[in-house]
């Protein structure tokens, strides 16, 4: 009996090793992109979410009708930004090739931001609801969003001034 066991799950064991590994692993000398925030005093910049994509490590999907299909597999990270010396800026990089057996590809990076001291705003305002900004490196939609960016290059300045 336990042979024909052992007979029935040997198929199994060796369709397991196909599946490709998931890991992410940046080259070491890779190209990166480097996001910097000058931070206001009255705000708190929060991580950074990082998502990667890939066409070879695909996620099945359900439709609304039931179907199974696939979409470009994705890895989320969350980045910290840390603070610049001697300035009120705050950066980190990110690599653009995640590397490994998928061949993870940067695709969007997310930042929120919000006040931390809403008294300013006035004594009935108790909470700020964070704001976010995503940069698109693909053609893959943002997890968030209405699908409408604009096509930029290079370094990227975004200022909102306001008079309050």
């Amino acid at each position: 009996m336990k042979i024909a066991t052992v007979l029935y799950l040997l198929p199994l064991l060796s369709l397991s090793g196909c599946a490709l590994s998931e890991n992410f692993t940046p080259p070491p000398n890779g190209k990166t992109v480097k996001v910097a925030v000058v931070k206001p005093v009255d705000v708190d910049i929060l991580p950074m979410d990082v998502i990667y994509r890939s066409e070879k490590c695909r996620d099945k999907i359900f439709t609304s009708t039931g179907a199974i299909t696939s979409r470009a597999g994705y890895h989320l990270l969350t980045v910290p930004f840390k603070a610049e010396p001697g300035s009120d800026t705050v950066s980190n990089s990110v690599a653009l090739d995640g590397g490994g057996q998928c061949e993870w590809k940067l695709s969007n990076i997310k930042f929120d931001f919000q006040y931390h001291n809403m008294k300013r705003f006035g004594a009935g305002v108790k909470r700020s609801i964070p704001s976010d900004i995503v940069f698109v490196f693909d053609r893959n939609a943002p997890p968030r969003g209405d699908g409408h960016f604009d096509d930029v290059y290079g370094a990227i300045e975004i200022k909102k001034i306001t008079t309050l």
